[in-house]
């Protein structure tokens, strides 16, 4: 029988035979299992995913250590280039602490940042062998796969079909995004940026000659694919941005100019021509364009980035913390949106609002010095070189990982531009990997770790005890986002359908328990005292005779989230909401105007301030016109409809 090892003692594919190597592959099968888990459900934008996914960094971690303790002393060297992303995350820490009036949600990004330092960090160090790499990458083609076809499953066949999440809690597909494809997504924007993102790497793997013809049809196949699904994404700027993305696979993949030329305007042509057949043979897609070119719409979107730009001049070099952008918006005293923005659809705009010229220099320089060393290696590379068994010229495997990577980063950093990005932690695992597939190519690992018997049982300690700390201190963090979403999402509907009035207590009850688990796990977390707050408010519609005993525990709810947070808005107004249950006017009156001062061009600010002044008569003029600035501000407020109403009769 013959043996499955050569004479160096290795396997094909899989390697050198030792225990060094055997730990390497499980810390490549548990960065898949990482990537996989983020990119398939729902890009990981629910806390539930990554307390699912927690655990995972935990082995991470101490294969890690496990892997350093078992290497050779010889080849025990490390990379330090992911430490020159510390600084930024110092700053994201000191930002949280010092000046952030929304801390509790900086510690969720800093959470998910930490996710993408450690995934970057364990890749640059580990995955020492292209089988390795190359394992990664086929397992993103899986995804992609994956998330393909459930596109094209939603555009041709069920329209609302949406996948799960780790959390058990049921995800429906927006009607807006009906007939859109989606993929693995909650909303086709992201399922656009995903799918530009992986296309180079799909069509470098076509055009360029590297791999067998048959395994080029099949990368020619997905391409084909991944183009469809942008198409159904229905997005009008990432159709667009396909022209950019074929002028640079042409000028990575050939080297004449005629060949880069020719490659660039045929496939834009025939794309943006299969586009333009799409858009007029589909009725629903052609309103989809319109609507998206609707003057209103783009130019809310302008008046928000430029209200944006605003507020990050108002503090250019702190920034105004992580996680603030959303909290800033809805107080700004120039702009009034109806919706709620989460994001200005502008990484770059956003990042420079939370975290100023600082954060921007401790994350930029890196990048630049990183990306500007991964193009002078490609620069260096061949183009290619011909085999003695193989016809023609082959491109070298270095250069074809430094396109791919390098045209995924530019693509990214472009999307960033335009669109968001960032919103959902799977991206950010996705920029690491191309990041660290760079850092791989271009910089050599020059650390080496200190020789001793003891070295080993030290480095498993520090990778156990690291792996165990960042999960138990991660899961408190997101375990209480998690409690707070879910509660804050049924207590909106049953607002919505005004159960709370006449419907079942056990209904509130379940969703105060989800508000108290938020704030016992994480006692700073504001929303969840304002939530708690709220919930024990609408107590009132079931037990009116006990109005000042509810109001008075809601009181108290309410100067704790004031207490954390003295500049956020919901606190003061959920404040003075308490304040009238318990019949303490001035008081509440106090809360409503600062909350006012904070938010004056919130529609809810607007109508509490207008629901509190209708309970005096001779306040009805101003009940009234507080009431229409909020109808003004937001004309789908029916709470506020009812209430002009009411004052309008009386």
């Amino acid at each position: 029988m013959p043996s499955l090892t050569n004479r160096s003692a290795s396997i094909p594919f899989y390697g050198q035979v030792s225990w060094a190597n055997f730990i390497d592959w499980f810390v490549t099968i548990c960065l898949v299992a990482i990537i996989a888990s983020m990119t398939t459900l729902l890009g990981g934008i629910r806390a539930e995913t990554h307390l699912k996914i927690l655990p995972l960094y935990g082995a991470l971690l101490f294969l890690h250590g496990l892997w350093v303790a078992l290497t050779k002393n010889t080849s025990r060297r490390i990379s330090l280039i992911p430490v020159l992303f510390l600084p930024f995350i110092v700053w994201l820490v000191l930002g949280n602490l010092l000046w952030n009036s929304v801390s509790w949600r900086g510690w969720q990004s800093l959470i998910y940042v930490l996710e993408g330092f450690l995934f970057f960090w364990v890749f640059v160090n580990n995955v020492r062998t292209r089988a390795h790499l190359a394992f990664i990458i086929t397992a993103l083609f899986t995804m992609s796969l994956v998330a393909a076809l459930n596109g094209l499953y939603q555009f041709f066949h069920n329209p609302a079909s949406i996948v799960g999440t780790l959390g058990g809690v049921t995800i429906t597909l927006s009607e807006l995004y009906h007939g859109q494809a989606t993929g693995t997504f909650a909303d086709p924007n992201s399922f656009a940026v995903y799918v530009l993102i992986l296309l180079p790497v799909t069509i470098i793997a076509t055009v360029v000659r590297r791999f067998p013809y048959l395994l080029r049809a099949l990368f020619g196949y997905i391409s084909v694919m991944l183009l469809a699904c942008i198409i159904f994404t229905q997005v009008l700027w990432a159709i667009f941005t396909c022209i950019p993305v074929f002028s640079l696979i042409a000028w990575l993949c050939f080297e004449r100019s005629k060949v880069r030329i020719y490659f660039a305007l045929i496939s834009s042509t025939l794309f943006l021509g299969l586009a333009s057949a799409f858009i007029n043979l589909t009725p629903s897609f052609a309103h989809n364009i319109e609507s998206s070119l609707v003057e209103s719409i783009e130019g809310t979107r302008l008046e928000v980035w430029v209200e944006s730009l605003r507020i990050a001049a108002s503090s250019p070099f702190s920034g105004k913390g992580a996680g603030s952008f959303s909290s800033e918006l809805e107080q700004s005293s120039r702009l009034s949106t109806v919706n709620y923005w989460q994001t200005p659809h502008s990484d770059v705009i956003q990042f420079i609002l939370e975290h100023g010229l600082i954060g921007v220099i401790c994350l930029a320089l890196p990048l630049w010095w990183i990306i500007s060393r991964a193009y002078l290696r490609f620069k260096q590379e061949s183009v290619g070189h011909r085999l003695k068994s193989r016809r023609g010229k082959w491109m070298p495997m270095n250069r074809m990982f430094l396109s791919m990577a390098l045209s995924s980063v530019c693509i990214l950093f472009f999307c960033c531009v335009i669109s968001k990005v960032f919103v959902l932690p799977a991206f950010l695992l996705i920029g690491a990997l191309a990041v660290g597939i760079l850092v791989k190519l271009s910089f050599t690992r020059t650390l080496i770790m200190p020789q001793g018997h003891r070295v080993p049982y030290f480095c498993i300690l520090v990778g156990l005890f690291s792996g165990i700390s960042f999960a138990v201190t991660g899961r408190a963090v997101l375990a209480a986002q998690a409690h707070e979403a879910i509660a804050a999402e049924r207590l909106n509907q049953i607002v919505t359908k005004r159960v709370h009035i006449s419907g079942d207590v056990a209904l509130l009850d379940s969703i105060f328990s989800e508000f108290n688990w938020a704030t016992m796990l994480c006692p700073g977390h504001v929303d969840a005292w304002v939530g708690l707050s709220v919930t024990q408010s609408l107590k009132v519609y079931q037990r009116p005779e006990e109005a000042s005993q509810i109001g008075l525990i809601a009181k108290e709810y309410a100067l704790n989230a004031t207490t954390l947070s003295q500049d956020y808005w919901r606190g003061w107004a959920q404040l003075g909401v308490a304040y009238a249950l318990c019949g303490d006017y001035f008081y509440a009156e106090n809360a409503f105007e600062k909350a006012l001062e904070l938010a004056p061009n919130n529609s809810n600010t607007n109508y509490q301030w207008g629901s509190f002044l209708s309970h005096f008569p001779e306040r009805r003029a101003e009940a009234i016109s507080a009431v229409q600035r909020s109808l003004e501000i937001n004309p789908e407020n029916q709470e506020a409809r009812r209430l002009r109403q009411k004052l309008l009769l009386l």
